[in-house]
């Protein structure tokens, strides 16, 4: 009995009446669906590959007045710079960028060195205090 209400259901009625757009749905969701499982398995061997920055680092970024921001990431992406380079990469003068720099070393965010003449700045450690 339950059989026959479910064949005389309006429902059951409009879908044989439009079975072929239907069936066109559901393989188009299947479809659909595949798609999004390849990017999430490409997304997660991506984030394998270069895991994101750890949420101390993101922090710091929030944490900085937007003339040091620029500074301290620059110095994050390359790793080991001098007020040259920044200046170079931010297109600000050097002396500003120096200024900079030994701002951020003094707040803790920089660890700075020198090499012959230079003034070399990197990230501090991990486990280094910052204010």
């Amino acid at each position: 009995m339950a059989e026959e209400i479910a064949l005389n259901s309006p429902f059951f009625l409009v879908g044989e009446k439009m079975g072929h757009p239907f069936r066109t749905l559901t393989t188009k969701l299947r479809e659909i669906e595949d798609k999004v499982d390849l990017c999430l398995e490409f997304l997660r061997l991506q984030s394998q590959n270069n895991p994101c920055p750890r949420i101390e680092e993101s922090n710091v970024l929030f944490r900085l007045p937007d003339h040091l921001r620029l500074t301290y990431f620059e110095a994050q992406r390359k790793g080991e710079v001098s007020a040259f380079n920044v200046s170079l990469m931010t297109g600000r003068v050097r002396a500003l960028e120096s200024a900079y720099l030994n701002q951020l070393w003094r707040l803790g965010y920089l660890e700075k060195h020198r090499i012959k003449r230079d003034v070399v700045f990197k990230l501090a450690q991990p486990n280094a205090k910052i204010t």
